[in-house]
């Protein structure tokens, strides 16, 4: 991508995070089959910066072995262990299986009863 345009898409986005004191969470959907990249560190760095609480979801666990999946987890699992605003629990999906997605609709469903945080 164009890195001009890249920059202006970081500033749109911390401009929202810092202005929108109301977002209760940010879900930032992480690939299994690759795990964390480099933009996705440096996009939990800045939500972290923001003081915006968010949660990871892997997506596409249908397509990882099971080994490589556990490895996955628990290696962004121990990269969350640095960020104070990071939800530890880490949900699973397979849009294909339909796995971990009952969970995660609780998830948000439960942070829309929650007034006043």
């Amino acid at each position: 991508a164009n890195p001009h345009k890249m920059e202006g898409w970081r500033l749109l986005m911390d401009s929202y995070n810092e202005q929108r004191k109301v977002l209760k969470r940010a879900f930032v959907v992480i690939d299994a089959r690759h795990g964390l990249k480099q933009n996705d560190i440096e996009f939990l760095n800045r939500l972290e910066r923001c003081k915006t609480p968010f949660q990871v979801i892997l997506t596409k666990c249908d397509l990882v072995k099971e080994d490589d999946l556990a490895r996955r987890h628990t290696l962004v699992s121990d990269h969350l262990q640095g960020y104070s605003k990071a939800l530890k629990t880490i949900r699973m999906l397979s849009a294909y299986t339909g796995a971990g997605l009952k969970d995660l609709a609780q998830d948000m469903y439960s942070l829309s009863l929650k007034q006043g945080e």
